[in-house]
């Protein structure tokens, strides 16, 4: 499959958005910034901007894999990384500050743990992804834009509601995933990029922002709404503004070329270490032993230098985890794992064969 430039960059972008998520939110400064004052305002704009992360994932894979050929080796190879990770951070973090034995014993089973919320969901759409290309390419063009409008319904409804009438768990959900390859995947048949114009994508981008911040100004000076619903309720994956900013920014990504060969060269050499950014900073033992709370300090510090602060341990973050990945990575290719998980795919694949023919 040709590279896309566009589509390599937005994964290090949005990957990097995950990663300012997290120094926001589980290392404590929303929780502790003080409402309604200026630091409130910029953080939670910033929580806003960077929340379209996950959902630019997602529609990542409706856009390449709606085309392409499904491969089960691809979802092996992940899940070893997913072990690896799992079982190396735990089994250290037992060695080095004593956690739990436990724990080593649920790093073997990452998925049914759901040590990695976004893995699991993954690996239940991409074990639907050969039934809904069928069910896709079948679909009219109406059809699937009727499909994209239930989808903002959906969404619209459950972030209203106390209840979650239609089990999105705020979009950290199989379900929501499957949703996003849907869309995603429309836009790859029905969407003529080279036409859509980059000045009024980029303004549509900057108002639902805009609208999204205004509504977290305005909650500051009525609480009431946000006492009943949680802070700031309509910052979620579902919701119609997160979902319209997460569109908007997947196509001006699609929008973006280069002609610079050292630029592409180093975009297309970073990208594939996304995935280990995520496995490393979010392994429970780094999230919730070492990073949690570790920048409260922030949310009082003067704005510009907590800003800053944020953006240079999200960029230290990142590079420490990427070199990390790195490792991994060309320790992978010397044991030569894909030819292991070669062997796995065909074992399964013709197990699957085999079951079907005894029907």
């Amino acid at each position: 499959m040709k590279r896309h430039f566009g589509i390599d960059l937005l994964r290090i972008v949005s990957m990097f958005m995950v990663v300012i998520l997290h120094i926001l939110g589980i290392e404590g400064i929303l929780e502790n910034v003080e409402y309604g004052s200026v630091n409130y305002v910029v953080f939670w704009g910033l929580e806003t901007l960077c929340f379209v992360g996950v959902n630019c994932f997602a529609l990542i894979s409706g856009y390449l894999m709606i085309t392409a050929k499904w491969r089960l080796k691809k979802l092996i190879y992940l899940w070893f990384q997913v072990l690896f990770y799992s079982v190396l951070l735990s089994v250290g973090a037992e060695l080095i500050i004593g956690v739990e034995p436990v724990v080593p014993i649920n790093a073997l089973f990452p998925v049914a743990t759901k040590s990695y919320w976004f893995f699991t969901a993954y690996v239940g759409l991409f074990l639907f992804i050969p039934l809904l290309n069928k069910g896709i390419h079948q679909l009219s063009k109406a059809e699937l834009r009727y499909g994209v409008g239930i989808i903002f319904l959906l969404g619209t409804i459950s972030i209203f509601s106390n209840s979650d009438p239609f089990n999105l768990y705020k979009g950290y959900s199989m379900i929501w995933l499957i949703f996003m390859y849907v869309i995603g995947a429309y836009i790859k048949l029905h969407v003529q990029i080279e036409e859509l114009s980059a000045k009024k994508i980029m303004r549509r981008y900057l108002g639902v922002n805009a609208l999204s911040i205004l509504l977290i100004i305005v909650s500051t000076f009525n609480p009431i709404l946000n006492e009943s619903k949680g802070e700031n309720w309509f910052i979620d994956y579902v919701s119609p503004l997160i979902l319209s900013s997460s569109i908007c920014l997947f196509l001006l990504f699609l929008k973006m070329e280069t002609s610079n060969k050292l630029i592409s060269k180093g975009v297309f050499s970073l990208s594939p270490f996304s995935f280990g950014v995520y496995l490393i900073h979010t392994h429970p033992i780094v999230f919730y032993f070492i990073l949690k709370n570790y920048f409260v300090d922030l949310a009082d510090t003067v704005l510009i230098v907590a800003l800053m602060k944020v953006f240079g341990y999200g960029i230290f973050i990142y590079l420490v985890c990427t070199a990390i990945d790195f490792l991994r990575s060309t320790l992978f290719s010397c044991v030569k794992l894909d030819v292991l998980v070669s062997f796995i795919e065909k074992k399964i694949q013709s197990a699957i064969e085999n079951r079907l023919k005894t029907k």
